[in-house]
């Protein structure tokens, strides 16, 4: 909603048309074209005009105390939603306002409207112009505390729990230094608005925020540019909310747990109407959330039902760590929302407690997020007290940040550097002693102070300074990010690159041809997200511009003619709502989902939809599916359906951009002054507590104290380096369950653009889904590339076979298909002056181009692939050793920078005689083995189901593990005179997925029940089937992984352990044992 201010300061006019007096509009020398009214027809109907729905009379002058009349001004502009007054008055005047008069006339001619002032009627000034509200902040007040112009400032911040009054609170601040625009100032940016914003609005206040016209009466490029990214961020923030399919418990529920009106379940439905409620006369109150998998995840939302009243005194929150639990925050107030930072952590389970209320507590929505700015850019988190402090400074997880973040403030000033004395001021007196650590740790690992300014590059040392030398493989960009930063802390390095250029993955080729040239970038291509992307800030320090890719994107039929707009929308949203209900169906599928592919389920949900039908629909289905197999390179029947979005929370956020001249501008930059040895493949690596030794082809041998290998996981994958000693087993088992496909490319060079110059990309259907890849794509680089180059993708199962495609057929086809779109336009399409095709498959150098994940895989082996091993001596680097951002060019450039900390950590670690801390590992890869050993001789058999039993034999509700076969050969059942089977979610999603199983595969699924549930359980007549059905749907239980049977599973798997062990030594079975036949095959099913 838009606020329009009318009147500010006794010496300005009003923005409307007052003809009782020379303070009008209509009395200034420039005219509007609604005849000196600014708002004149702003009521008009949606679209043509801005949302402006408030009004903000800032400052009443004695000449406005005379107006009479106002009431046709107060009509005749539709409905106000909110009117904002002060009482703010000259020096030289001395009068009472009549507040009590005005708001009633306000009240009478709009009934609706919200007042604002400092003391009310209806909203209230949080006391000051920051936009910050108070930690603690009660929409409760008592009006007669404060009177407009006289405030309380921690009055008006918190409010008051026992206020016999509802007025909320409302913060202003302006995007501006100050309230006016100045052509030399400069708007705040938008990671700085997204501060305010969980200060403001997440803490129960609303936000307004300031945003002046400049001299010509608009609102500037730049301001927009930054509500843009502002809204842009938030966007990415919240479009991903892990708790949307969590399952919640309480510690009670009104009117009991299965009344549906008040269950916890509620809290997860994006409303604040419905809410779950405790039994009444309770003392403490306890909510647990189980996200369905371990998550990453570092922002938590909490809002009340805001209608039934603020009830909440003091919360905590707790998650499951290492089998432990701790608290991350606690907090006062939640009202209408909370928003509340913490340093991320990885945890399934998570428990709200709520420890104190006004009343019973109605808790109306929980939503838990991923924030990557906040972090990226060091602004604070949440303290985990109940003090209302407005400074703190915090050195967890490596981010140091007080009321302005280092972090923020150099990528503002990013070709500087950024001394520690430069922002010792903003370090509150009692944590000065923490200011060194904290410098040190946001120059080592590379948040501030990185690049290639001329500031930066000059601050490298001459020579070593430190004893060590770190061999580097590979000249990508983690190699060179990783060199470049171990030669500024001192390190004497050595980068070996088998090509004979640097930039790996990352290639731009000169393309030549007719007295044209241009710049075609063969690798990676697109800056995937400016926000807090580090390649951004380098390509800023370098003064190049970044081209903001077009989202317009015109797709073109097989025989050459324009889609419909409006199919290619809806096909479009169709395949949009897939992939929403495919993130249900995991959710509700548990780690299931991990032995099945994205493709598997995308195509189930659309054959049981039955939308898309038509040849047509079909085709658009395929392009969107190549477009999806573009950006994971990789097929989709091979992708992961549980987790090949894992990464999707830390997007950068921002435009996706090309570079003008290409990104090879950047490696360029990157490799200046790096000692980079060329065409010395590396074929083996020895590592041990001596040092390293890297053997190169020729058999050259170099010796240092520690490697970086910087490969990518195709070489890894192929056994392209020979490690000594062997990599340990969970690091092999990763670096095969990870996927590593194919993007190839057709460049071309024109004589001249007769393709759109309004758009970057337009796409072409292909009839036959196997090559629905080939050529699907066209990126147009004639804006940025310094010529006309045209650009041709081929993804999925096509990048494969166009490996061995001559280049001749690859480009006659790609022409065939552009003189099939343009030339019944009257368009003559010319013959390329050069084209080139890739072949990054076979180039035995990547052997792919980047990574996803794999079928089996999860974000968990990019985190084992970029472990260290030899105790510190051998590091690894790459897109495919970071879960955050693999398959980016930022990606591996971030990482590179990460284990020149890590590097520098170790080293420092072993000159001082210390040893490193590492964090703690779990144990749930033990529980898993000996899961599978007690599983070899379960309790109970029968059918395809299996169960262990633990606790005594005489308690029915002791705790037992059933574990169910799919998969493999098929089993028959016995067909006890059983009812017909029922269809029922998880039965049905089963079958249906069952044919995409190798008939030969196993898959195990478990849950966790009572010994009584698994004895009723083997006495269900009708076979497999039946008993999936009563399991499912009498006994209500969700069939998961073995992840997904959580910490309480690995209590009992322990105990049963324990007991089978203790048998062992006693005399007799301590236990009854009880087997059921399998059931023979028959003739008869």
């Amino acid at each position: 909603m838009a606020t329009v201010v009318v009147r500010h300061g006794n010496r300005s006019s009003a923005t409307w048309q007052l003809q009782l007096n020379e303070h009008g509009q209509g009395s200034e020398p420039w005219q509007l074209r609604a005849r000196g009214d600014c708002h004149a027809g702003r009521a008009g109907p949606r679209g043509t005009r801005p949302d402006v729905r408030g009004v903000w009379a800032l400052s009443i002058s004695p000449t406005c105390t005379r107006v009479r009349g106002t009431g046709r001004e107060k009509k005749r502009y539709g409905d106000v939603e909110e009117v904002w007054l002060d009482g703010a008055k000259g020096d030289d005047t001395y009068m009472d306002y009549m507040f009590d008069a005005w708001f009633a006339l306000i009240h009478q001619l709009q009934r609706r409207v919200v007042i604002f002032s400092d003391a009310g009627p209806d909203t209230r000034w949080v006391g000051d112009e920051a936009g910050i509200a108070g930690r603690t902040c009660w929409s409760p007040f008592n009006k007669t505390v404060v009177t407009i112009g006289h405030i309380i400032p921690e009055y008006s911040q918190s409010g008051d729990q026992f206020g016999e009054e509802w007025v909320p609170a409302e913060c202003d601040v302006s995007i501006r230094p100050g309230w006016f625009w100045h052509a030399s100032e400069k708007p705040k940016s938008a990671v700085t608005l997204l501060d305010i914003y969980y200060k403001s609005v997440g803490r129960n206040c609303l936000l307004i925020l300031n945003v002046p016209p400049n001299s010509s009466g608009l609102i500037s490029d730049e301001d927009m540019q930054v509500l843009q990214e502002f809204t842009e961020i938030r966007r990415t923030i919240f479009s991903h909310n892990f708790a949307a399919n969590a399952t919640g418990t309480a510690s009670s529920v009104r009117g009991g747990l299965e009344n549906l009106q008040f269950a916890p379940s509620n809290t997860l439905r994006d409303s604040i109407y419905s809410y779950w409620a405790p039994q009444e006369g309770q003392t403490s109150w306890e909510m647990l959330f189980d996200l369905g998998r371990s998550t990453s995840f570092n922002l938590l939302q909490l809002q009340e039902p805001i209608q039934m009243g603020q009830r909440v005194i003091e919360f905590h929150v707790d998650v499951l760590l290492g089998g432990l639990w701790q608290t991350i925050l606690e907090g006062t107030t939640i009202g209408y929302k909370r928003l509340l930072r913490f340093p991320a952590v990885d945890a399934r389970y998570l428990k709200l407690y709520v420890d104190s209320a006004r009343a019973d507590p109605l808790i109306a929505f929980v939503g838990v997020f991923m924030d990557p700015f906040s972090d990226a850019y060091g602004l604070d988190h949440e303290k985990p007290s109940h003090t209302n402090s407005s400074e703190v400074i915090m050195l967890r997880r490596g981010h140091a940040a007080g009321n302005r973040s280092t972090a923020t403030m150099w990528r503002e000033t990013f070709n500087s550097w950024l001394a520690k004395e430069s922002f010792a001021s903003l370090i509150p007196p009692h944590c000065e002693h923490l200011l060194t650590s904290a410098y040190n740790f946001l120059v080592s690992h590379g948040h501030v102070n990185f690049g290639v300014a001329p500031a930066i590059k000059e601050r490298l040392p001459k020579e070593p300074t430190r004893p060590n030398t770190v061999i580097v493989v590979g000249a990508g960009l983690a190699g060179l990010a990783a060199a470049r930063h171990l030669l500024a802390s001192g390190f004497k390095v050595i980068v070996l690159e088998g090509r004979k250029r640097c930039g790996g993955r990352v290639y731009t080729k000169k393309m030549e041809g007719g007295g044209h040239s241009a710049a075609a970038d063969l690798g990676g291509s697109v800056l995937t997200g400016t926000f807090g992307n580090p390649l951004g800030v380098v390509a800023k320090q370098l003064g190049l511009p970044m081209h903001k890719i077009r989202d317009k994107c015109p797709l073109y039929r097989p025989d050459g003619s324009p889609v419909d707009p409006e199919v290619d929308k809806e096909v479009e949203g169709t395949y949009n709502k897939f992939l929403d209900n495919a993130s249900h169906l995991r959710a509700a599928m548990g780690d299931v989902a991990m032995d099945i592919s994205l493709g598997a389920a995308l195509e189930t949900l659309r054959q049981s939809d039955g939308g898309i039908s038509s040849e047509e629909e079909i085709n658009l289905f395929n392009w969107h599916i190549a477009n999806l197999e573009y950006a994971n390179a990789g097929l989709s029947s091979r992708l992961s359906f549980a987790f090949w979005d894992q990464d999707d929370p830390y997007d950068m956020g921002g435009d996706h951009c090309f570079l003008p001249g290409g990104n090879g501008r950047l490696v360029q930059a990157l490799a200046e002054n790096v000692p980079i040895v060329y065409e010395r493949t590396v074929h083996t690596i020895r590592y041990g507590g001596d040092g390293v030794q890297v053997v190169v082809n020729g058999g050259q041998v170099y010796e240092g104290d520690m490697a970086l290998c910087t490969v990518p996981l195709g070489v890894l994958k192929n056994g392209g380096i020979k490690f000594v000693p062997e990599l340990p087993q969970r690091k092999l088992d990763s670096i095969k369950k990870l996927g590593f496909g194919l993007l190839n490319k057709v460049a071309m060079l024109f004589p001249h653009v007769f393709w759109s110059t309004d758009l970057d990309t337009f796409g072409h259907l292909t009839e036959n889904p196997s090559h629905r890849g080939e050529f699907f794509l066209f990126y147009s680089y004639a804006t940025v590339a310094g010529g006309p180059l045209l650009m041709a993708l081929v993804a999925g199962e096509a990048a494969h076979n166009f490996e061995t495609t001559p280049p001749t057929d690859a480009v006659s086809s790609v022409l065939q298909i552009l003189r099939g779109i343009y030339e019944p336009q009257g368009v003559e399409v010319p013959d390329p002056l050069q084209s080139v095709c890739t072949r990054w498959g076979t180039d035995s150098f990547s052997l792919g181009s980047y990574s996803h994940v794999a079928v089996g895989a999860s974000g968990d082996d990019y985190d084992i692939l970029a472990e260290s091993v030899g105790d510190g001596r051998l590091f690894f680097a790459g897109e495919a050793t970071t879960r955050r951002y693999p398959a980016t060019m930022h990606g591996a450039f971030i990482t590179g920078v990460r284990e020149a900390a890590n590097i520098n950590i170790h080293a420092t670690a072993r000159a001082t005689k210390t040893k490193v801390v590492k964090s703690p590992s779990t144990n749930a890869q033990a529980c898993a083995t000996l899961l599978v050993d007690l599983f070899r001789q379960p309790d109970l058999e029968f059918g395809s189901f299996s169960v262990i039993l633990g606790g005594k034999a005489s308690d029915p509700k002791s705790p037992a593990i059933l574990k169910v076969e799919l998969g493999g050969p098929q089993k028959k059942s016995a067909t006890e005179g059983g009812k017909k089977e029922q269809h029922h979610s998880n039965k049905s999603l089963f079958q249906q997925l069952q044919s995409h199983f190798n008939q030969q595969q196993q898959l195990f699924v478990y849950t966790l029940l009572s010994r009584q549930q698994a004895m009723e359980l083997r006495e269900v007549r009708g076979g497999d089937e039946m008993r999936l059905h009563y399991l499912c749907e009498t006994l209500g239980v969700k069939l998961v992984g073995r992840k997904g049977l959580g910490p309480g599973a690995d209590a009992v798997i322990a105990s049963i352990k324990a007991d089978r062990n203790s048998s062992r030594t006693k005399s007799g079975p301590s236990k009854l044992r009880v087997r059921v036949s399998k059931p023979q095959p028959s003739a008869k099913s």
